[in-house]
């Protein structure tokens, strides 16, 4: 099996170098390291593909321009940028992540679109909806997993959002209805929404992918990786769910390590919460929620009522302690 995956590699790399992708030079550093990290870099939005995708005019790939994408990549990752495929790279590489690209480009590989999609802007990641109650249904389930933990874990990823924006979403059972979300576990080819990006890397690779608004509102989780419920061990599906579904909402990945919307699984935790980064982003598109920000102006305007009554029975306390010790030295003359 393994020497039929290096005779595959080194034959990719042999075209990569034939198209004058790759300097030979930096293939003899490590070739087996320079064709995993091209087809990363690539699949990923972070180097313009070769001539033989015709949306592409001509071949950008060169050494310069590969040195340029593995920057690119060690930025947005937040690595030290040295242009190298060095070990810290090729780590980082290799996390279990997202199948969404981190750069969507147009057809050039200087253009940086907006993380967040501006109502108005409709540029290829997508749009955001046009309503705000948005319908969704799991169309089948992980053995992983009971149904009713799988719904529970995709409600609460979903109300994530909902907490923090003005969108409501409603999970709809019936199999034969139309909704607006559509959630499936699967492995391999899939056709569902018009996808086309196959789950074929196994676990720990591809943990999920999603469409954009205006390409289909979809959510695909790979069957392959074993989905877990509060636990350190396989994937955690609310967080995965959560990450996934700021996509389907609009939002594309942040380079903020912290956030939900960094592009790789990081580990579980149980403190998993929305990043300042990803609820500036969901309020760009949706605006606050606005019952949840009348909630926390009520709380606080409580708060501030009783600090203020127990300053005041504080005070009066303290009068009447003095008014009392005063009387008693009035008596004691």
């Amino acid at each position: 099996m393994w020497h039929i995956m290096w005779l595959t590699t080194l034959s990719f790399v042999c075209y990569l170098s034939a198209i004058n992708c790759v300097d030979p030079a930096l293939i003899a550093i490590d070739t087996e390291a320079t064709a995993e990290a091209m087809g990363n870099l690539q699949r990923f939005g972070y180097l313009e593909r070769g001539p033989q995708d015709s949306s592409y005019s001509e071949s950008v790939c060169t050494a310069e321009s590969f040195r340029s994408a593995i920057e690119d990549f060690q930025s947005f990752a937040g690595l030290k940028k040295t242009g190298e495929i060095d070990n810290e790279t090729c780590e980082v590489m290799s996390k279990p992540r997202c199948g969404v690209p981190d750069r969507i480009r147009p057809g050039h590989s200087s253009t940086r679109q907006k993380r967040f999609v501006i109502q108005g802007t409709f540029i290829q990641i997508g749009s955001i909806w046009p309503k705000k109650q948005l319908t969704y249904k799991i169309k089948n389930y992980t053995p992983d997993m009971s149904q009713s933990d799988v719904d529970r874990e995709i409600a609460r990823a979903f109300q994530m959002w909902a907490d923090v924006a003005d969108v409501t979403f409603v999970h709809v059972k019936n199999p034969l209805a139309d909704v607006d979300i559509n959630i499936i576990f699967a492995s391999g080819e899939h056709d569902d929404g018009n996808c086309d990006d196959p789950f074929n890397d196994g676990p720990n690779g591809i943990l999920a992918h999603a469409a954009f608004p205006s390409t289909g509102g979809y959510v695909h989780f790979d069957e392959s990786e074993t989905w877990t419920l509060n636990s350190d061990k396989g994937t955690n599906l609310f967080q995965v769910a959560t990450h996934e579904f700021g996509h389907v909402l609009g939002l594309r990945h942040s380079h903020v390590r912290t956030a939900v919307m960094y592009h790789k699984y990081e580990y579980y935790r149980p403190d998993f919460k929305l990043d300042k980064d990803d609820i500036q982003g969901i309020q760009t598109l949706y605006g606050e929620n606005q019952l949840r920000k009348l909630e926390i102006e009520l709380k606080a305007k409580i708060e501030l009522l009783r600090d203020t009554v127990n300053d005041l029975v504080k005070s009066n306390t303290d009068l009447n302690n003095k008014l009392e010790i005063e009387e008693n030295e009035g008596q004691s003359r």
